[in-house]
């Protein structure tokens, strides 16, 4: 069957924005099995995922703030 490629173009986005959407706001109770060593279909459980976030928070905070002052631009 004919589709016009505007209205899959349309289709296409919309698929993409819902996964994004639904990837990045992950909005159900956390169950106990979160909290466990037990993974389900290789996600991240809650524990994974902090330890993660915190990784690259530090990373984040050691590359905004250096040890020392920069230098400065003009002389």
């Amino acid at each position: 069957m004919f589709v016009s490629f505007r209205r899959k173009a349309v289709d296409v986005l919309i698929h993409a924005l819902a996964n994004m959407f639904a990837r990045c706001a992950d909005t159900r109770e956390p169950s106990r099995a979160d909290f466990t060593d037990t993974r389900h279909r290789g996600e991240m459980n809650y524990r994974d995922r902090f330890n993660r976030l915190t990784r690259i928070e530090a990373r984040r905070i050691t590359r905004e703030a250096p040890s020392r002052l920069p230098a400065r631009r003009f002389f």
